[in-house]
């Protein structure tokens, strides 16, 4: 009795075994062995610099001017205790060392340098020049720390813009989105010549359907003799918690609106991720989908769910 029990335990054990395969049986491979690198991997410290010791936030980015490699650094908060302020940082280096070129500590003394530094805060190269964002003002500077100019002109037509975080540049201009004041403002994209500070206006997007508008840095791409900026404007409510998504194409040369595409998103998501120009198509990732666009007729190509 007691083997006739073992034996139908067995069977019943093995029915189980082979009947359990659904689509989330997979088979079983070897544990991969990565293969010895072919180089040294040991981590050698060639030099470092304490560019900013009483701050833990900051930016930077690598760039090249000149042939010369350039670290540019600003740390956001500075220091009470140490009664240190923020600063900018402009600094060379090779594969043997770092020099310091220049800093720029916020100086409330001195308009002409009052900046404020934060995490986060976008600024680009051109020519040698340093174009940067402290929210609602733009700062030019050369590579040696001079500034070059220094504008606040972004409250738009109704003076509802306060400025934003964040820039993009193509060629000699700067293009900055100047988000509103308050939930209720509008929302404007101004265009920068980097050589003398000169805003212009570009877009304005107003306050409709009750939803707040941010604009996004634009895409740059021309059509035939025309340059096209393309940009997200991401909507929402607080109260209602309602969303849209729009791409807006504008024709720089013409000053008008080349195509528009409203509620583009499925779920009604916005995303900070930057549309890509590539190969005559404009890329747009969403809450769960990747868009293709033709940039000349705002058409959709394609798009790819990531949900399903």
């Amino acid at each position: 009795m007691f083997h006739s029990i073992k034996m139908n335990t067995i069977i019943i054990f093995a029915a189980a075994l082979f009947s359990c395969k659904n689509d989330f049986d997979l088979p079983l491979y070897p544990t991969y062995e990565w293969p010895k690198p072919l180089c040294d991997t040991t981590l050698k410290v060639v030099w470092q610099k304490i560019i900013a010791p009483d701050s833990i936030y900051g930016m930077a980015q690598f760039f090249a001017i000149n042939g010369k490699n350039i670290y540019w650094v600003g740390s956001d908060h500075g220091n009470v205790e140490s009664n240190t302020d923020a600063k900018l940082g402009y600094f060379e280096f090779d594969g043997k060392e770092i020099k310091e070129s220049w800093t720029l500590y916020k100086d409330r003394s001195n308009d002409t340098k009052n900046l404020i530094f934060r995490n986060k805060r976008k600024f680009i190269v051109y020519e040698g020049k340093l174009i940067f964002t402290a929210w609602s003002d733009l700062f030019c500077f050369s590579e040696n720390g001079e500034l070059l100019w220094k504008n606040s002109n972004f409250a738009g037509e109704n003076e509802h813009g306060s400025g934003g975080p964040f820039i993009s540049g193509y060629g000699n201009k700067v293009y900055f989105p100047s988000d509103g004041n308050k939930i209720t403002d509008e929302s404007y994209l101004f265009e920068i010549d980097i050589e003398t500070g000169k805003e212009r206006l570009l877009f304005t997007e107003p306050m409709k359907d009750n939803l707040t508008s941010h604009l996004e840095c634009p895409v740059i791409y021309t059509q035939n003799t025309d340059t096209i900026a393309a940009f997200q404007s991401r909507k929402w409510n607080i109260e209602t918690q309602a969303r849209r998504a729009d791409m807006v194409a504008w024709n720089l040369s013409k000053n008008e609106l080349l195509w528009r595409v409203d509620s583009l998103d499925r779920y009604a998501q916005s995303s900070s991720n930057p549309i890509l120009f590539e190969n005559n198509k404009l890329y747009y990732a969403g809450a769960f989908d990747i868009y293709c666009l033709d940039p000349f007729t705002g058409k959709l190509i394609w798009r790819q769910s990531f949900d399903d």
